[in-house]
C-alpha cells in the first residue's frame, strides 16, 4: 500500500507512537481508575481497541494509521493494562505474580498463533479483513473482563476524591532509594527485550536462513515466553519476586553474550530462542509484585506513574534501530556485535540493580524478596 523510503520512517513512527500512548496513557488510567472504576474504564478501553481496529481496515493514508492504530488503539490498550495493574493485585495476594504470569502470557500466546492467522486472512480475504477480524477478538477477549473486572469489596474510607488523586501523584515515591533503582531497572529491561526481538529474525537473514526459518526464531521465543511468564510468576511466588527477576537477567545475559554471540546455524538460534524467550518476559510479569513488596499499597499509584513516565524513554528505540541499521555500524566481521554486547550488558545491570535492591532490604543472601 505504501511504497518508497519516506515511508519507512513514517510507518515506524506508527508503532512509535502507539508505544509512546501506550506507556504515557497508563498514567491516564489510574487516575480514570478513581472515578470510573475497572468495569466502566474496561468498556472504554474495549471500545476504543474495537473502534480503533475496525477504522484501521479502512485506512488509505499514512495519517489515518496515526488516529486509529495509533492513539485509537493505543489509549485503549493503556487503558485496559493500567486498569489491570490496580485491579489484580487486589484479589491475589500469595500468588500475585502468578496471576501476573497467567495474564501477561496471553500477549506471547497472540504473538504465537496471530501471525499464522493474519498470513492466512491476508492471503484469502485482505488486509482490511485483518484488522476487521482483530477488533472483533478484541471485543470478545474485552467482553470477559468487563464482566469480571472488580474491585475487591471494602470498608469505605473517608478520602476525598482530591485526596485519591494526590495519591496517584505523590512525590514522596522518590524519597524511597529503593524505588528510585527499581525505576531505573524498568526502561533498561524493556529496552533489553526490544533489540533481542527486533534484531533476532535480522540476524537469522544474514546468516542466511529462510525467511520462514528466520520468522520461525520469534515465534518460538514466544511460544517459550508464553510458558516462561507463568513458570516464573509460580516460581517467584515460591523464591521471591525480586530474586526471579535477578536470576532472570543474569540468565538472559549469559545467553545473549554466549549462546547468541557463538551462533551460527538455525539450531543454535532456536535454542537462544528459547532459553531467552523463557526468561527474558521475567520482569513484565514480576514489576508489579516487586513494585508492591517496595513501596505501601497507598503509594502503589504514584510509583506506577513513576515508572510509566521513565518508560517513554524506550520509544525512541524503533527509531533509532532503524536510522542506525546494520551496514555500516558493524564491529568486525558480525554486524550484530554491537546489538548482542548492548542486550546482554543491559540484562546485566539490571541484575546487578536488582541486586542492589534486595541487599538494601534484606541482606541474607536467601532472603524471599
Amino acid at each position: 500500500m505504501f511504497a518508497g523510503s519516506d515511508k519507512t520512517i513514517q510507518l515506524t513512527l506508527i508503532g512509535s507512537l502507539l508505544q509512546a500512548l501506550l506507556i504515557v496513557c497508563v498514567v491516564l488510567s489510574n487516575v480514570l481508575y478513581e472515578r470510573l472504576g475497572p468495569r466502566n474504564l474496561s468498556i472504554l478501553g474495549t471500545s476504543l481497541i474495537f473502534v480503533g481496529l475496525l477504522t484501521t481496515g479502512e485506512a488509505t493514508k499514512i495519517w489515518h494509521f496515526y488516529l486509529s492504530l495509533s492513539i485509537t488503539v493505543g489509549i485503549g490498550i493503556a487503558l485496559m493494562y493500567g486498569m489491570c495493574l490496580r485491579c489484580v493485585p487486589q484479589w491475589f495476594i500469595q500468588k500475585r505474580a502468578t496471576s501476573f504470569g497467567i495474564q501477561g502470557s496471553v500477549p506471547s500466546l497472540f504473538g504465537l498463533v496471530l501471525p499464522f492467522i493474519i498470513i492466512q486472512v491476508n492471503n484469502t480475504l485482505g488486509h482490511k479483513w485483518i484488522f476487521r477480524i482483530l477488533g472483533f477478538i478484541f471485543l470478545g477477549a474485552g467482553s470477559i473482563a468487563i464482566g469480571f473486572m472488580k474491585d475487591q469489596p471494602k470498608k469505605k474510607n473517608k478520602d476525598t476524591l482530591k485526596t485519591k488523586r494526590l495519591k496517584n501523584f505523590d512525590l514522596d515515591v522518590w524519597k524511597n532509594r529503593n524505588m528510585i533503582i527499581w525505576i531505573i531497572v524498568s526502561p533498561l529491561a524493556i529496552s533489553a527485550r526490544y533489540v533481542v526481538y527486533a534484531f533476532l529474525p535480522l540476524c537469522g537473514t544474514y546468516l542466511e536462513l529462510s525467511g520462514t526459518q528466520a520468522a520461525a526464531t520469534v515465534s518460538v521465543m514466544s511460544g517459550a515466553e508464553f510458558v516462561g511468564r507463568i513458570a516464573l510468576g509460580i516460581l517467584g511466588d515460591k523464591i521471591g519476586h525480586l530474586n526471579t527477576n535477578i536470576i532472570s537477567s543474569f540468565v538472559c545475559s549469559i545467553a545473549i553474550l554466549i549462546i547468541w554471540m557463538l551462533a551460527n546455524q538455525f539450531a543454535s538460534l532456536i535454542g537462544f530462542s528459547i532459553l531467552c524467550g523463557f526468561f527474558g518476559g521475567a520482569y513484565t510479569v514480576l514489576f508489579p509484585s516487586v513494585t508492591s513488596s517496595i513501596v505501601s499499597k497507598e503509594m502503589y499509584p504514584s510509583a506506577l506513574n513513576a515508572m510509566m513516565g521513565t518508560n517513554v524513554l524506550t520509544i525512541v528505540l524503533p527509531l533509532v534501530a532503524s536510522s542506525l541499521g546494520t551496514d555500516n555500524n558493524s564491529i568486525g566481521n558480525d554486524p550484530f556485535l554491537l546489538y548482542k554486547v548492548v542486550s546482554g550488558g543491559i540484562f546485566a545491570l539490571c541484575g546487578l540493580l536488582s541486586c542492589i535492591i534486595k541487599f538494601r532490604m534484606d541482606r541474607k543472601i536467601f532472603a524471599k524478596i
